[in-house]
C-alpha cells in the first residue's frame, strides 16, 4: 500500500537523482546532492517504519480484546493460540521502534553533515514542510 507520503518522497529522490545527474562537475555539490539524495531516501524509512508500528498498534488492539472475549467465556484453547500471537506481533513491534529509533538518528546525522557540507542552503525537509502547512491551516 503506497502512500501519498510515499509518492511524493519518491517523486523528490527521482527529481535529486535527475538533477544529480546533471551536476557532476563539482565535488561540493556531488557530496551535497549525495547527503540530500541519503536524507530524502532515510525519512521515507523513517515514515513507512512509523506506519508499520501504527498498523501494529491497531493489530495488537485488536487480538487483546479478542484475547480479554476468550478469557470471559473461559476458552483456554483460544487464550493460549492468541498469547502466542500477542507475543509475536509485540516482538515484531518492538524491532519496528528500534528500526525506526535508528532511521531518526540517521536523518539527524544527515541533516548536520548537509549542513556542514553547505551551510548557506536552506534544505527543506518533510518535516518542516508539514509544518509549514500547519502554520497556514491555524489562521
Amino acid at each position: 500500500m503506497e502512500t501519498v507520503h510515499d509518492a511524493q518522497t519518491r517523486t523528490e529522490i527521482a527529481e535529486a537523482k535527475a538533477f544529480f545527474a546533471q551536476i557532476q562537475s563539482t565535488s561540493k555539490v556531488t557530496g551535497a546532492l549525495n547527503l540530500r539524495f541519503q536524507l530524502l531516501e532515510t525519512e521515507r524509512k523513517f515514515h513507512r517504519a512509523c506506519e508499520q508500528i501504527l498498523a501494529l498498534e491497531c493489530k495488537m488492539d485488536e487480538m487483546t480484546s479478542r484475547y480479554e472475549k476468550a478469557k470471559s467465556c473461559n476458552q483456554r484453547n483460544f487464550r493460549y493460540t492468541l498469547r502466542l500471537q500477542l507475543a509475536v506481533v509485540e516482538g515484531v513491534q518492538n524491532v519496528y521502534h528500534d528500526y525506526a529509533r535508528i532511521q531518526a538518528e540517521k536523518i539527524n546525522e544527515l541533516r548536520e553533515e548537509l549542513e556542514m557540507a553547505d551551510p548557506e542552503a536552506e534544505y527543506v525537509t518533510d518535516d518542516e514542510e508539514d509544518m509549514e502547512v500547519s502554520d497556514y491551516d491555524e489562521s
